[in-house]
């Protein structure tokens, strides 16, 4: 069985599976069905967050603040992020520890 990873909105839409966040519900109601649980960022992911964001402002990366906050989620918990966005690529050239797994 792989590894659990936090599902990206680009990558659900494509029909991948695994934990979703907050922010996939918002945008996708659908998502919330009895066995799947929506991922809530905590203090320490904002704070990670907004870390990651000075660093890519200061490189002139910019990135959105939805991404920012996954791949935060991601790292605290020790999660890959399972996308086909490649603004993650961006935040994973400043945050290294950030794992990917790339959907087509």
């Amino acid at each position: 069985m792989a590894a659990p990873a936090i599902v990206d909105t680009s990558a659900y839409e494509q029909g991948a599976e695994g934990l979703i966040t907050v922010f996939t519900l918002v945008e996708h109601p659908e998502a919330d069905r009895p066995y799947r649980r929506a991922l809530f960022p905590s203090l320490s992911d904002y704070k990670t967050a907004i870390a990651i964001s000075n660093v890519l402002q200061r490189k002139g990366m910019g990135v959105g603040a939805i991404d920012i906050l996954i791949a935060s989620m991601a790292l605290n918990r020790n999660l890959a992020v399972i996308t086909k966005d490649r603004d993650f690529e961006k935040i994973q050239a400043v945050e290294r520890k950030l794992k990917i797994e790339w959907v087509q």
